[in-house]
C-alpha cells in the first residue's frame, strides 16, 4: 500500500511540474523579441531557443511598432552565426536605444502551477518521512517480540 501511495504522489507532483508550461500566446512582439537578447545573454547562450523565439515574434499578431525587416535581419545574423549582433538589432527593432537597457533585461513570471507543485512537493516530502519513522518503528517493534 506504502508503493502505491508513494507513486500516486509521485505522478501528482510530475504532473505539476509538467504543467506550468509559459504561455507565450499572452506575449507581445516586442517582448518576445527583447527575450531573444535573455536567451543570447546566458550562460552558455542558448542560440537554439533564442532563434525560435525570434520566429515566434516574427510570427506574433501583435507586433506592435516592430520593424520587421530588421527582426529579419537580426534572424539572419543569428542564422549565420553572428549572435553578437542581434541584440543591437533587436534594440532597433522594438523601438529602444541600442546603447541602453531599460528596464528589467530578464522578467521572471511564476504561474500557479509552481505553487501548487510546491506545496504538494512539500507534502510529499513530509509523508515520506512520516513513512520511513513507521517502517523504521515497526521494524525496531517487530525485533523486540522475537
Amino acid at each position: 500500500m506504502q508503493k502505491g501511495l508513494v507513486s500516486f504522489v509521485l505522478m501528482i507532483v510530475l504532473a505539476f511540474a509538467l504543467a506550468d508550461d509559459p504561455d507565450e500566446s499572452n506575449l507581445d512582439g516586442p517582448t518576445l523579441a527583447r527575450s531573444v537578447v535573455a536567451y543570447l545573454q546566458a550562460d552558455p547562450p542558448n542560440l537554439e531557443m533564442a532563434l525560435d523565439r525570434l520566429k515566434d515574434a516574427q510570427e506574433n499578431d501583435k507586433l506592435g511598432s516592430m520593424d520587421a525587416q530588421v527582426l529579419q535581419l537580426a534572424q539572419r545574423a543569428l542564422e549565420a552565426g553572428a549572435p553578437e549582433a542581434v541584440p543591437a538589432l533587436i534594440a532597433k527593432a522594438v523601438g529602444d536605444d541600442p546603447g541602453q537597457v531599460s528596464g528589467s533585461v530578464v522578467e521572471v513570471r511564476l504561474g500557479p502551477a509552481i505553487y501548487w507543485a510546491f506545496g504538494v512537493g512539500l507534502l510529499v516530502v513530509f509523508a515520506g518521512a512520516y513513512l520511513l519513522g513507521r517502517q523504521a518503528e515497526q521494524r525496531r517493534f517487530a525485533r523486540r517480540e522475537v
